[in-house]
């Protein structure tokens, strides 16, 4: 008899222990679906589907969904600022490069302008285009020429003195204003 209740009480234990064990994993698993549901809400409110966020968050209360509203908007306003400071360092790089090529002295390969005899400014053209037409002729040497928007035009003689050849040489650059 004491062996039946030892074994009664056992089951009785491992039942308690399954039974534990199931409403662990309810738990966890009601807790996962939590997590899920605010992973979906916050891809969703990142991709702009406000009305998907909102039904993602079903299960949770309002504090909750408030407090992680704030929490994305907090990170959107982040990713906008260094959105903003890589551009503005994209921006001075960029800079930085056109002003080394122009202390270099070399033809740049595109931007080149020049005023035709009507007084229209032409361009921007390559370096191979403005070649070529220098080749075929087409270019007098008096000619006003550019090769970046920001300098002045002067005449196609004087940014290539002789005996430099036109486009092939490296050009006199006028010094920035």
């Amino acid at each position: 008899a004491a062996t039946a209740q030892a074994a009664t009480a056992q089951a009785a234990a491992l039942q308690g222990s399954e039974a534990l064990h199931a409403a662990l994993g309810y738990a966890a698993h009601a807790q996962q679906q939590q997590h899920l549901a605010r992973q979906a809400a916050a891809a969703a409110a990142l991709q702009g589907h406000p009305d998907f966020a909102a039904s993602a968050f079903g299960g949770l209360h309002s504090h909750a969904q408030a407090q992680f509203q704030h929490h994305l908007q907090q990170e959107m306003q982040r990713q906008q600022q260094q959105q903003q400071l890589f551009q503005q360092q994209l921006l001075q790089h960029q800079r930085r490069l056109a002003e080394a090529e122009r202390q270099r002295g070399a033809c740049p390969p595109t931007g080149w302008q020049y005023i035709d005899p009507k007084g229209t400014v032409q361009g921007p053209f390559s370096l191979e285009d403005m070649q070529l037409w220098n080749s075929l002729g087409y270019f007098r040497p008096t000619l006003l020429i550019r090769c970046h928007p920001d300098e002045p035009f002067i005449e196609l003689n004087k940014m290539f003195p002789h005996p430099s050849s036109p486009f092939e040489s490296n050009p006199r650059r006028p010094a920035p204003n």
